[in-house]
């Protein structure tokens, strides 16, 4: 659930209706809200509201984990990409070894599945624009080792960029935006409404 609201009074009013709400909807369907389960984050920074679900009062943390996205409340996505560049760091070592027994198009295979499955999962939602620059780079060296490992020597950028055949993470970031905008288009939603997304 994402409430929005001008002022915290306003924002904690709201987020009781829609908690009442949908507890309400989960019982008369059958289904319960697991409140050991269920977290709370307030998007701005080090504050903590106290959210009451079923008489069981939960507080907003600064990160919130939702499927395999680590969302904070600055929306920075430093722990994202830190958690993500130490799994797939660990992974390097086991790629290097793979890379005396497999040919270039066989470890492209494994390095795609293997390691930007991790690398690039969610970056949809979270390598934008706006994602701090020393955060890009740190994306930007993993991939760059990774490329190096496909190939068994050390390329130069240039050589990176053509074989890698990707698109800058901010040309990715506009597409990213403009295919959801597409689709509203598309789909007949009412004109009103896309102005809004705009």
């Amino acid at each position: 659930m994402v409430v929005c609201a001008e002022n915290e009074q306003d924002l904690l009013l709201k987020a009781k209706k829609t908690i009442k709400k949908n507890v309400q909807w989960l019982k008369v369907n059958g289904m319960v809200c697991n409140v050991s389960k269920t977290e709370v984050l307030y998007f701005e920074k080090e504050k903590t509201i106290v959210l009451d679900i079923d008489n069981i009062k939960i507080s907003s943390t600064s990160i919130m984990k939702v499927l395999g996205l680590q969302f904070d409340s600055m929306m920075s996505w430093e722990t994202q990409v830190s958690n993500t560049i130490a799994k797939t760091t660990k992974l390097l070592p086991e790629l290097k070894f793979l890379r005396n027994h497999l040919n270039v198009n066989q470890m492209k295979q494994v390095t795609t599945s293997y390691l930007f499955s991790v690398l690039f999962y969610g970056s949809e939602i979270w390598y934008h624009k706006q994602l701090a620059f020393h955060l890009k780079q740190k994306v930007k060296s993993i991939h760059y080792k990774a490329l190096r490992m496909i190939f068994g020597r050390n390329l130069t950028r240039e050589e990176i960029d053509k074989i890698s055949g990707r698109a800058t993470p901010d040309e990715w970031s506009d597409f990213c935006l403009g295919k959801p905008l597409i689709n509203v288009v598309q789909s007949g939603v009412p004109r009103g409404f896309f102005d809004q997304i705009l």
